[in-house]
């Protein structure tokens, strides 16, 4: 599994993370989207690998085995504190994120509420783009 930096800017890594789980959804004969799971592959069969917003980003960015089990604690202590923090940001809570980050600041976000990605998927893109921009306008 290659290793990669992942951003250090909330706005960034949550595009990183935005982008990576449409590639996600494009590798339907590979992968689900399920927010309940971090990257595990379907048992007993693993046809497909479930996976979170983060566990997109293991998927993609980080490459992971689709055909192994992946947990934020897998990676170095600054990925597993960035996947934690992309959790987070996909549940709305933008100043736990970045706390989660290490980072100062963020308490102008508050709780954003974020449709849940199975009910609403456009309207979870939505939102999310709207995240990165409030995010990326304030320095973040």
């Amino acid at each position: 599994m290659a290793v990669k930096k992942l951003p250090d800017l909330p706005s960034e890594l949550l595009a990183l993370a935005l982008n990576d789980l449409e590639l996600v959804e494009a590798q339907s004969d590979t992968y689900r989207v399920f927010m309940g799971s971090w990257h595990e592959p379907s048992i007993p069969t693993g046809k497909k690998c479930s996976v979170c917003m983060a566990g997109a980003i293991m998927a993609c960015s980080l490459r992971a085995d689709p055909e192994m089990r992946y947990l934020p604690r897998d990676f170095c202590q600054d990925t597993e504190r960035k996947l934690h923090a992309i959790d987070l940001f996909r549940m709305g809570y933008v100043t736990r994120g970045f706390h989660e980050m290490g980072l100062k600041g963020g308490r102008d976000f508050d709780v954003v509420d974020v449709p849940t990605y199975r009910e609403d998927p456009a309207g979870f893109f939505r939102v999310m783009g709207r995240m990165i921009r409030n995010m990326a306008n304030a320095g973040f």
